[in-house]
């Protein structure tokens, strides 16, 4: 179950970039954010979804917009 919680990369309304976890489940991918007090499906949050992290995130894979590889930051 190590798959079972992603963070995409994703922009939200007004063209914004927004912080999300999928939460993988049997029936269906469901998206967590701070935008909204309801647990959605992915497909009908209205987010544009570019790319989402791998099992323990060393990789990443394209959600059929351009690739660009995540920035990495250091720990503060």
């Amino acid at each position: 179950m190590a798959d079972a919680l992603l963070a995409p990369v994703c922009i939200g309304e007004e063209s914004a970039p927004i912080a999300v976890m999928i939460v993988r489940t049997g029936r269906s991918n469901f998206i967590l954010d701070n935008k909204r007090n309801a647990v959605l499906p992915w497909r009908r949050t209205g987010y544009i979804y570019l790319q989402r992290e791998v099992g323990t995130g060393l990789t990443w894979v394209s959600l059929g917009r351009v690739f660009t590889p995540p920035v990495a930051t250091a720990d503060r």
